[in-house]
């Protein structure tokens, strides 16, 4: 018996007495967590995304195979650069009425080409939104990811005759995150991965049969030129395909063995020459990427890049063959510490695999790794020649079509520097770190793309504000939790509650801008709220949110007072903010004042009782007064303190009544003449404060010292020191 015969009856006995479920159990898994990174992506957050989708548009209007001219071009650039299975799977399912709605989604979002955001495109609001066609073309995606799994565990067991290797091999394909990421958007990345393992697996099968079946043959041909027609650089499965064949036909008689290729070949192109031979007749060849980069001369590089840039940018490729997702969220670092000894120990265990591969390693053992050492090599050169002479090709899902191959290897390598009697431990060990790997990104995923949730009514921030700007926004009040006071080198928190009094139909730059009494720049923002994730565009009218800064000032050479400005403009015109529709200081924005503390300040000693407080956290520490040659007064100095962020401006009164309680005398005036109102006091401040009174006439009976807001409406003292709103601080003696 052959070996080829033996190996294929042993991998029969194996698999009479084996169970499917752990597999099942392995797409369920992949399924699950597909749906769930979908679930927090938004749907045209995925790599090109919307030109992916618009060929699917295309084909469901025009229903014909689109060209490589500028026309096409115009539509999507994906029309021209990607051979049809994806698109014309989705398409198939997808009702015309749909894809109007889901077009109207696809809202570009133009910070992410000044630097200012991560997410391309913005999620449009609106009640009821037909998605339909979206979740379709994802689900498309989805199964492409599962096939892929399914295609590689019954390729690595039809090689190995080992479940649990092949299901160690599945699960390092399916449960990379980014390969989910990547099938849970629209895109065709998972399905060459998918074809290119189906299209092995049936050859190595009908090698292990010893198949003479020109229809098993018809077959592996046809599932070939599905494989070529996911994606042009899987064309160069015919690498690994000719490897299994080749080591199967050359045993056969010449005539027998041409029957045979030749039948392949048919396949093949009876199942994609309606896409290749038209290449060849109108371009002059079956890969256009002359062409294809005449028509879209924006991704062609203008000089080829050499050795040396490739090799820089590997390493964004490796991260980003495991977990770069969309446009730039990044894993955490100690995921690209693992991934990256993932390779490292997986690279150096197959250089010992193949040095003692002719004394230890099994007949399927060699056959799977050079058969996926001659498939990634392909896909490799492809991919460096793509990424040589176009540009934004360094991403790592580019090598997905490999992506069964990349899994074989590793777990090759990983089981030749294993000892035997754990290497089946070691392959059930590794399903269970992936999955824990997959599950890792989720809450990276979510906090990439959170909306701030809509905060519950009624809303009471610490400051209320109402500001309503032109174009829609309106700032409802903002919260000083340490109070808005600064000091050298420290940190400002601030919380902006925000909302969309209407629907708002432009992108306007949120500003923050810290200035001194000099108008000179101490900090600034410029940006969309939310770290970059929550542009106007898709704010809900209604749904008020929040926003948190940390304001910083660097050098602050002396105590003084600062303005923070808060505003919007147009993202195209930073000159001409939004102006105010109800008014203000300013007409364009909303200042708060803030105190600037030279020297950081800290704790102080512990303080004797206060000698009055009133209900929001303002003390009466220390008073002074000093009288005049008639025994008047004449001059007051009072030590405050606050126990408590103050966040309200508050005028002191300090009058001197007579018997009938008739003012003679009053100074009404901010703490140190404005220089340190209240509004910028924060627990712990001490402020020292004098206050001249103008002559005083005879007959004064007592003098008091109280605190009003900006309307006129009196602080209450804390209960403990009188039921009135003022504090008597001298009294005449008779």
């Amino acid at each position: 018996m052959s070996a080829g015969v033996r190996n294929w009856v042993d991998a029969e006995r194996l698999r009479s007495g084996s169970s499917p479920v752990w597999i099942i159990l392995l797409v369920v898994a992949f399924l699950s967590l597909a749906i769930v990174y979908a679930g927090l992506t938004p749907p045209f957050e995925g790599a090109d995304a919307g030109g992916h989708f618009r060929y699917i548009a295309f084909l469901c209007h025009q229903r014909r195979l689109p060209s490589i001219d500028l026309e096409t071009a115009a539509a999507s650039h994906e029309l021209v650069q990607q051979p049809p299975l994806y698109y014309a799977l989705a398409a198939l399912i997808t009702p015309d009425t749909a894809l109007a709605p889901a077009l109207a989604q696809e809202v570009v979002n133009p910070y992410y080409g000044l630097g200012l955001a991560h997410r391309a495109t913005v999620s449009v609001p609106g009640d009821a939104l037909d998605l339909r066609a979206l979740w379709i073309a994802r689900y498309v995606s989805i199964a492409g990811g599962a096939l892929a799994v399914l295609g590689t565990w019954l390729l690595v067991y039809e090689l190995l005759l080992n479940p649990w290797a092949a299901f160690a091999a599945a699960s390092i394909v399916g449960l990379n995150p980014q390969f989910l990421s990547v099938s849970a958007n629209i895109t065709n990345d998972s399905w060459p991965a998918a074809t290119a393992a189906f299209t092995l697996w049936l050859a190595v099968r009908c090698v292990h049969r010893s198949a003479r079946s020109l229809w098993a043959w018809l077959g592996v041909g046809a599932v070939a030129g599905l494989a070529a027609l996911s994606k042009y650089s899987n064309l160069l499965v015919i690498l690994p395909l000719g490897f299994i064949t080749l080591t199967y036909l050359w045993k056969l008689r010449w005539r027998a063995g041409l029957a045979l290729g030749f039948t392949a070949a048919a396949g093949a192109i009876i199942s994609a020459g309606f896409w290749y031979l038209p290449n060849l007749a109108r371009y002059g060849s079956p890969l256009p990427l002359g062409r294809i980069l005449a028509v879209l001369p924006g991704l062609a590089r203008d000089q080829a890049l050499g050795p040396g840039d490739i090799w820089r940018q590997m390493p964004v490729v490796l991260h980003s063959y495991w977990g770069i997702y969309g446009y730039g969220i990044l894993a955490q670092p100690w995921f690209y510490q693992i991934t990256q000894w993932f390779m490292v120990v997986g690279a150096c265990g197959l250089v010992v695999f193949l040095l003692r591969r002719r004394r230890r390693s099994a007949p399927g053992t060699q056959t799977a790794v050079f058969m996926s050492l001659l498939w990634l090599a392909g896909i490799l050169a492809s991919f460096v020649n793509f990424m040589r002479l176009v540009r934004y090709t360094d991403q790592g899902r580019l090598l997905f079509p490999a992506a069964p191959a990349v899994a074989t290897l590793l777990l090759v390598g990983w089981l030749a520097l294993c000892p035997k009697r754990l290497q089946a431990w070691l392959c059930r060990l590794i399903p269970v770190a992936m999955i824990v790997l997959a599950l890792s990104q989720i809450p990276i995923l979510r906090e990439g793309y959170r909306i701030p949730p809509p905060l519950a009514q009624p809303l009471l921030p610490e400051r209320p504000i109402y500001a309503n700007f032109e174009g829609g926004m309106n700032l409802v009040g903002v919260d000083l939790p340490l109070g808005a006071g600064l000091d050298a080198h420290g940190g400002l928190p601030i919380t902006l509650y925000l909302e969309a009094r209407q629907p708002i139909t432009g992108f306007y730059t949120l500003f923050l801008h810290l200035a001194d009494d000099k108008n000179h720049p101490l900090w600034q923002f410029d940006g969309v709220p939310a770290g970059g994730r929550h542009p106007t565009r898709q704010w809900v009218p209604g749904q008020v949110f929040a926003d948190t800064y940390i304001v910083r000032a660097g050098d602050v050479p002396a105590d003084g007072l600062a303005t923070l400005s808060i505003g919007f403009y147009d993202y195209r015109d930073p000159a001409q903010p939004q102006p105010l529709l109800n008014g203000g200081l300013r007409a364009d924005r909303v200042a708060i004042k803030v105190r600037l503390h030279a020297q950081r300040t800290g704790p102080g000693a512990p303080d004797a009782p206060p000698r009055a407080a009133w209900s929001n956290g303002v003390q009466l520490q220390a008073t002074d007064i000093t009288y005049d040659a008639a025994g008047n007064p004449s001059r007051v100095a009072l030590g405050w303190e606050a126990k408590a962020p103050v966040q309200v401006d508050y005028t002191v009164s300090v009058q001197v009544l007579d018997d009938q309680n008739h003012v003679l005398a009053q100074v009404d005036k901010q703490p140190m003449s404005g220089e340190y109102p209240t509004s910028t006091w924060r627990a712990g401040d001490r402020v020292e404060d004098e206050y001249v009174l103008p002559q005083v006439p005879a007959g004064w009976q007592r003098v008091i010292v109280l605190l009003y807001d900006l309307s006129g409406q009196r602080l209450a003292l804390q209960h403990e020191y009188g039921a009135d709103d003022s504090f008597e601080i001298a009294r005449r003696n008779r």
